[in-house]
Order: C-alpha cells, then sequence, then structure tokens
C-alpha cells in the first residue's frame, strides 16, 4: 500500500464512518477493487483510531462533563447524566455481539457480496426513519431502555455494509429521540465501542513493521481531519431532514456492487 492509497482509504474511512454509508463496506470493496494484498484488519483497526480521535474532539465538551457527572450529585438529572447511563448499557449488547460473532462476521469482510446486500438493508433503514414521526425528545429523559435498542444496533453494525451511524441514529429516532439528539448519542456511544476493538486488536498494530506503519499512519491523520468534518457535516443535514439522501446513496452503492458481481464473476 502507497502513502496515497492509505490516505484515499482513510478519507473514505472519515467521510464514511460518520456519514451513514458503513465504513467498513467501502474500505472492503475499495480494497478490493484496488487488489491490496497487505492484511486488511490492521489498517481497518488504526483508521478507525483515526476517526475515535475525530469523535472524542468534537464532542469533548460533552465527554468531560459525562465523567464529571459522576462525582456532582446536582448533575443526575442532566443530559451528561443520561448520556453516562445510555452509554454503559448501549455497550453491552455491543460488546456481547462482538464476542459471539466476531469470528463468522469478520469473514464477511471478504465478501464484497455480502456487503452489497447489507448496504440495501441500511439503505432501507435509513428511508423508513427519515418518514418516522420526528418527535423532540431531549436525551436528559433518555432510559435504559434506549441505550440497550441503539446499543444493539450498534452490534449489527459490525457487519461490513451496516453502517454503525445509520443503525444507531436510525434507532435513536425510532425511540422517539429527535434526529440531532440521536447523532449526538450515536457519535458518543461509538468512543467505547471503537476503543474497545481497538485494545482487542492492539497485536495486529504492533506487529505492522514500521515502513508499512508510516504509511498507515498517514491513513489515519486522513481519517481523523475527514471524521470531524463529517460529523459537523452530518448534523447540518439531519438538522435539515434530508436524511433519505443517504438512503439512496446506499441503495445505489449496494445494487451497483451486486450488479457488477453477477455481471463480472469478479470478487
Amino acid at each position: 500500500m502507497t502513502y496515497l492509497e492509505a490516505i484515499f482509504l482513510g478519507v473514505v474511512q472519515g467521510l464514511t464512518e460518520f456519514l451513514p454509508i458503513s465504513s467498513s463496506g467501502h474500505l472492503v470493496v475499495l480494497q478490493a477493487i484496488l487488489g491490496f494484498k497487505e492484511p486488511r484488519l490492521a489498517f481497518d483497526v488504526m483508521v478507525h483510531v483515526g476517526t475515535l480521535l475525530a469523535v472524542i474532539t468534537f464532542f469533548r465538551k460533552y465527554i468531560v462533563g459525562m465523567f464529571v457527572s459522576i462525582f456532582v450529585p446536582s448533575m443526575r438529572r442532566s443530559e451528561e447524566w443520561a448520556l453516562l447511563k445510555m452509554v454503559i448499557i448501549g455497550t453491552i449488547p455491543t460488546v456481547f455481539i462482538g464476542f459471539v460473532f466476531k469470528d463468522p462476521l469478520e469473514e464477511l469482510f471478504a465478501s464484497p457480496a455480502a456487503v452489497g446486500f447489507f448496504w440495501l438493508m441500511t439503505g432501507l433503514l435509513l428511508f423508513l426513519a427519515d418518514r418516522w414521526l420526528w418527535n423532540g425528545k431531549d436525551l436528559s429523559r433518555g432510559t435504559l431502555q434506549d441505550g440497550l435498542a441503539v446499543g444493539f444496533f450498534q452490534g449489527l453494525a459490525i457487519i461490513p455494509g451496516v453502517s454503525r451511524s445509520g443503525a444507531t441514529i436510525s434507532m435513536g429516532i425510532f425511540r422517539q429521540f429527535s434526529g440531532e439528539n440521536a447523532a449526538k448519542f450515536s457519535f458518543i456511544l461509538s468512543v467505547p465501542a471503537i476503543l474497545g476493538a481497538t485494545i482487542l486488536q492492539m497485536r495486529k498494530i504492533t506487529a505492522i513493521e514500521r515502513p508499512e506503519f508510516l504509511v498507515y499512519l498517514a491513513g489515519t491523520v486522513a481519517a481523523a481531519i475527514v471524521g470531524y468534518l463529517s460529523i459537523a457535516l452530518l448534523i447540518r443535514i439531519i438538522k435539515a431532514r434530508r436524511l433519505s439522501i443517504f438512503s439512496y446513496y446506499c441503495f445505489i452503492a449496494g445494487g451497483t456492487t451486486l450488479i457488477y458481481i453477477m455481471l463480472t464473476g469478479s470478487f
């Protein structure tokens, strides 16, 4: 992998991790098209570190407030306290699905055809969410049931082609949060999930030789910068209630991938 390829894929990761169009799906298909021979998972882990830095930086005030709420009783009715409880309970189904189904689901990373199918499923989920009655439920009124529901959908996003942000934001909307609040919860919920996955795969990063590591690092930096900008863009789009544009994109991406495979027999 060259520096240019790594930066290109880092930009793709930064765009697709937070925009609801599946970062893992894009990486699987693009790496298949470009014919990369390097271990894919190691690079995927590193660019996810970049997007983790992006979300921590963007929501740093909320994240700091969540930790402060642990020690300040007066904050027990605040948005930050409710977020903390939902993030903790929402991480449980994510961890469960990750441990129990990790190996069979990781095999899908070698199947662009599976990505195409699950892209279509993501598009359908976004299409339904966009037509759902959006209520203005505040995050301070969030419940443990909300956390479990959104966390379960985050766990399903281990499947390439299922957008983590798309699945969790959609479920947040189904749980009566406004689109903006659903997105905020989705992004913050991703922190322990990405951090935990990175720790579990750390041996893959430490096994990378120095020349390759520097190339992968370039992709990580690109993912962090573009990821930060993508969060800001998505929040603006959600405020304008234009989630449907992403559902159409997923329909096109999934359909094109499947048609290409059927016509060429490649991948």
